[in-house]
């Protein structure tokens, strides 16, 4: 599955309400995947840095509209399921986090979330991918070392 979001909203909220839902989608699937894989025996990795996945940050450039002059407030994002992420070989926060999301699911059987926040840091309409466990706990896949299990 590839989740592809084209977003013409204001910075904010909205815009990362959407990229929510367009992740959760991309969680669920995953979690199916995994389900499949792990019925059948196959060896899954719970981490992309387990199954040597490299992250590489999105990068947002600054939006200009070239004939107005200001701020551009459309954005396009991809969110990659498991076997694409394979596939390419590296992924973002979105892939971290739909891949790990997925793997606990599927793992677990409890609900786990899509969790995106606002960074601005990364640019206009930057935003970062994590996931959030049933408990209220947010767990940050792109982070090394941090347990998924």
């Amino acid at each position: 599955m590839d989740i592809h979001l084209h977003l013409y909203t204001p910075e904010g909220d909205a815009n990362r309400r959407h990229l929510e839902q367009g992740l959760q989608l991309v969680l669920d699937d995953n979690a199916l995947w995994f389900q499949g894989m792990m019925s059948s025996g196959r060896k899954v990795h719970a981490s992309p840095y387990d199954a040597g996945i490299r992250y590489i940050p999105h990068k947002f450039p600054d939006p200009i509209d070239e004939y107005y002059g200001r701020p551009l407030l459309s954005h396009d994002q991809h969110f990659y399921c498991v076997a694409d992420t394979l596939y390419y070989g590296y992924g973002a926060c979105g892939e971290f986090a739909g891949w790990s999301g997925g793997y606990l699911r599927a793992k677990t059987g409890k609900p786990v979330y899509a969790d995106v926040i606002l960074a601005p840091w990364l640019g206009p309409g930057g935003f970062h991918c994590r996931i959030r466990l049933d408990s209220g706990r947010i767990i940050d896949p792109s982070r090394r070392g941090i347990a998924i299990e």
